[in-house]
């Protein structure tokens, strides 16, 4: 029996892996701004691949009557959009291929009866999120290719934070098969849950600093201009301005979240006697927040920026682990 139930971890795990693949490749697709080249959403015939130049013609014509094009890339020749193209198709090809990665081995173990019927449940719950996580994808970009060719930065975060939660349920779902155990409160232990709070609420203001090019202004640290704070903070007509709409204040709200996290992580730290797992999340969160400070006063480079947010789904995966680790051994 705990042979099957491995073999049910071992895939609810590299599937995790590929949710963690997939939200980086999505960051990728963020930092090269090739979300808007496909303005079409064909779930099914989406799979196909332009070949013919004819067909890229056609694809092209139809990325000309987008204000991203109008706008921004009106001197991009065919070969740059290709480029571009590919990035956002290889992006919702690889969402499919996970698709199928989950739902194929799920009809196996089922039938199989590899699974409790309670966990068939909230797995075929995952996979239609996973669905629906394709649909609010499409939301997203719909609101760049409308007159301003930017998407919603509070669309891009909340498809973000979804990739999150997925990955979140498919990687505890994971625990409990391997561990051979099913009963964990996840709320049984408050200041874990606590810093977990915390860090969903960070990782939502990256995508924030992402949606809005937030990373690209205040390239220093730990000064912001003239001071620790911007300027902009007290110009703000108001309170929803400076938490959700200035760059300068967004960027500078995702700066003390992530000092507040780490001070935190450091009283938990003491409070749990320092055990090996949560001296590795300290760790880890130290080294997350030195990527953010690299990536801010470097311009926000490419291999840095997809590593900072790699880093924090890094994070995400190692406090569900101490958390999990903490009822088990408590139980």
């Amino acid at each position: 029996m705990n042979s099957e139930k491995h073999l049910v971890a071992y895939w609810l795990f590299s599937i995790a892996l590929l949710v963690i693949i997939m939200i980086a490749i999505g960051g990728y697709t963020r930092l090269t701004n090739s979300g808007l080249s496909i303005v079409e959403w064909k779930p099914a015939t989406g799979i196909f691949y332009p070949i013919s130049e004819e067909s890229w013609q056609i694809e092209f014509n139809k990325y000309k009557n987008s204000p991203e094009y109008q706008l921004i890339n009106f001197d991009m020749n065919i070969e740059g959009f290709k480029e571009i193209y590919f990035v956002e198709y290889f992006h919702r090809l690889f969402g499919r291929i996970l698709g199928l990665l989950f739902i194929i081995p799920l009809i196996f173990f089922s039938w199989k009866h590899y699974l409790r019927k309670q966990d068939l449940k909230k797995l075929l719950g995952i996979f239609f999120l996973g669905a629906i996580q394709g649909g609010v994808g499409w939301y997203m970009v719909r609101s760049g290719l409308n007159k301003d060719p930017h998407v919603s930065h509070f669309r891009l975060s909340f498809h973000l934070l979804m990739g999150i939660f997925i990955f979140s349920a498919i990687f505890w779902q994971g625990l409990n098969y391997y561990k051979n155990q099913f009963d964990q409160k996840l709320f049984a232990n408050t200041d874990i849950c606590l810093l977990l709070i915390t860090l969903i609420i960070q990782i939502f203001y990256g995508g924030l600093v992402a949606g809005l090019d937030a990373g690209l202004i205040y390239n220093e640290f730990p000064m912001m201009g003239d001071g620790l704070m911007p300027s902009e903070l007290y110009r703000q007509e108001s309170f929803a301005d400076i938490l959700f709409y200035n760059p300068a204040t967004v960027q500078f709200i995702h700066r003390l979240i992530a000092f507040i996290f780490l001070i935190s992580a450091f009283f938990i730290l003491k409070k749990h006697l320092w055990q090996k797992s949560i001296l590795t999340f300290f760790s880890l969160a130290t080294l997350q927040i030195t990527l953010g400070i690299f990536t801010v006063i470097n311009n926000v480079p490419l291999n840095i920026a997809l590593l900072h947010q790699i880093m924090a789904v890094g994070l995400i995966s190692n406090l569900l682990f101490i958390l999990h680790s903490l009822i088990y051994d408590k139980s």
